[in-house]
């Protein structure tokens, strides 16, 4: 066994280890799907790529460790994969599966990620002659592109191994992708992005809180504040849903966004603080979003992970400006915050808590978008449709993925959130106003904000 080398985890996964603290319950870092084969398979050349590929990949090897003083590190570990298995249950039905599945889903890893291997894999033969893969990914050593990029690298290994061709090209190492995010503490980068921060927040314009509830709904702001309630510590029992962007509002978006020279974030982004801006009346809406990987293309195929999200705020006349001229805006200034997303949030609002003199669980951004549909089932080499599940636990008030699932040319929808917080019905809500608002809004997009949302509220 070769010797063990220790390095420092990143303060994005910090950040992740201090939330951790917080949670009753440590399947909130679980990251869970159901990835449906829609195709015959080899089972046993399907298991054997399955090990071979978690075998290959770097990322699969990190692995964490608790010192004697209580700091998290990580090495790369070279066991054997374990736990890849296939499992039948042909006899359950589609529905007593699903509740299994989120039964598996909503169990913490052993000691919560530490000395222990970080994915669980299964493969499942269900009834109908049908199959699926059950996947469980830790936080702490995947994101949403890695999860990604590890299920590729798993049917590619298949593809090959089935036409008797080379195996696939692993990616990169991601402990270079951690050093070199070590290296940003206390450099010129991270002084510029913490300048930017603390300019950000101008103690004479506050921003507006506003949530999906609207004005004089649950957890607005208390009287003369414009602060309100972003979390609820203690309270993090999850609910979730998975719904739908049709491919025909999808088409359209795309088109204008590829027209426009913006990203296709921005017309969500767009979409949702129409939302937010029409039920809370106010012009000024702030939110949080995800930023796309900051690594080589080398880092990312070899995984790992690395959480990204800044806050925008946009200041958009609802009444005056045109769809055109909104997605404009949320683009530039979505761009304005992406140049600086080495920050964790927790150190984000310390800034606005000192410029407002607000509580730490006070803020002002009600949801948070991750917007991604850089994963193109086509590219797989296999026919799969892929699906969330729900870990039964939600750091945040709401979390929305935006992101390709199947071969349909739907985006698929998985919204995560504060069973305390927010509820399914006003959530869906929202999400029926969204596809609704893009559809009209690509249809007329020189029609104001307000002329195009009023008649769906």
């Amino acid at each position: 066994m070769s010797k063990k080398v220790y390095i420092s985890t990143t303060p994005a996964q910090k950040l992740l280890m201090l939330n951790d603290n917080l949670m009753f319950k440590g399947s909130w870092m679980n990251v869970a799907a159901i990835l449906d084969i829609n195709q015959e398979i080899d089972e046993q050349i399907l298991l054997e790529a399955i090990r071979t590929a978690m075998m290959r990949n770097p990322s699969t090897s990190v692995r964490l460790h608790k010192n004697v003083l209580g700091k998290t590190k990580m090495y790369l570990s070279d066991k054997e994969p374990e736990g890849i298995e296939l499992l039948d249950y042909s006899s359950l039905s589609d529905e007593d599966f699903e509740k299994l599945a989120e039964k598996w889903a909503q169990t913490s890893f052993h000691r919560r990620g530490i000395e222990t291997q970080l994915y669980q894999i299964k493969l499942i033969r269900r009834k109908n002659s049908k199959h699926c893969f059950y996947v469980n990914f830790h936080h702490m050593g995947f994101d949403s592109y890695a999860i990604m990029e590890t299920m590729r690298y798993v049917c590619l290994t298949y593809n090959a191994m089935m036409n008797n061709e080379p195996l696939p090209k692993v990616g990169g190492s991601p402990i270079a992708m951690y050093q070199d995010e070590l290296n940003y503490t206390g450099s010129a980068a991270e002084k510029a992005d913490l300048e930017y921060w603390k300019n950000f927040f101008d103690p004479d314009d506050e921003p507006y809180f506003t949530n999906l509830y609207g004005k004089g709904g649950k957890f607005t702001q208390k009287k003369g504040m414009r602060s309100g309630t972003c979390t609820l510590p203690f309270r993090n029992k999850s609910a979730h849903l998975n719904l739908r962007i049709p491919a025909s509002v999808v088409e359209k978006t795309n088109k204008l966004a590829e027209l426009w020279r913006v990203s296709e974030q921005s017309l969500h982004l767009t979409a949702l603080n129409a939302y937010m801006g029409m039920i809370n009346e106010s012009d000024d809406v702030t939110s949080i979003v995800v930023v796309a990987r900051r690594a080589t293309l080398l880092q990312k195929r070899g995984g790992g992970t690395l959480v990204g999200s800044v806050l925008v705020r946009t200041k958009i006349p609802r009444e005056t400006t045109s769809f055109k001229a909104a997605c404009k805006i949320s683009n530039m200034r979505m761009n304005e915050s992406f140049r600086h997303p080495r920050q964790t949030m927790f150190e984000v609002n310390k800034f606005a808590n000192k410029a407002y003199k607000t509580a730490s669980l006070q803020g002002y951004n009600g949801s948070i978008l991750c917007y991604q549909p850089y994963f193109n089932v086509n590219d797989l080499g296999m026919k799969i449709s892929f699906r969330r599940l729900n870990n039964g636990a939600a750091p945040t008030h709401l979390y929305t993925t935006i992101m390709q699932c199947d071969d349909t040319g739907d985006l698929c929808v998985n919204y995560e959130m504060m069973a305390h917080y927010y509820t399914p019905d006003v959530v869906e809500k929202y999400h029926n106003f969204m596809v609704k608002f893009l559809d009209a809004a690509c249809d007329n997009p020189d029609k104001t904000i307000a002329e195009l949302a009023k008649p769906l509220l």
